[in-house]
């Protein structure tokens, strides 16, 4: 019998799970400085909890509807995949100006959350 699996944090659960990507992530953080990298961790904590639709600017990439940018505060920019209901894929971090296909999404592609219903800014 196997215990039933219980967040660390359960006020904070999990939504989406990361499938692919780690390995990504592990080579950005080589040379990314301590800021940066709470800031990435603290974007990939809310897509899997899908609090990213409401607390941070969201791109949708027009060329793949399972895609979009996460944009984060020091030029940062997190892309993902969405791959099932459950789970999730890091394709990109790094600057905005070198996202694969960011240049591609029209400016109507970008959710903003206004400063007054953000508890939560990247």
């Amino acid at each position: 019998m196997t215990a039933p699996r219980i967040p660390a944090d359960s006020s904070r659960p999990s939504q989406y799970t990361v499938t692919s990507g780690l390995d990504l992530l592990d080579d950005w953080a080589e040379h990314a400085s301590q800021p940066q990298k709470n800031t990435v961790y603290r974007t990939l904590f809310a897509v899997a909890d899908q609090s990213v639709y409401t607390t941070c600017t969201v791109v949708y990439d027009p060329a793949s509807p399972l895609d979009f940018f996460v944009l984060a505060k020091n030029d940062l920019a997190v892309k993902i995949h969405l791959e099932s209901v459950d789970a999730f894929a890091i394709l990109y971090i790094g600057p905005s100006a070198t996202a694969p296909g960011f240049d591609a999404a029209p400016p109507a592609a970008v959710e903003v959350v206004p400063e007054s219903e953000s508890n939560v800014r990247f």
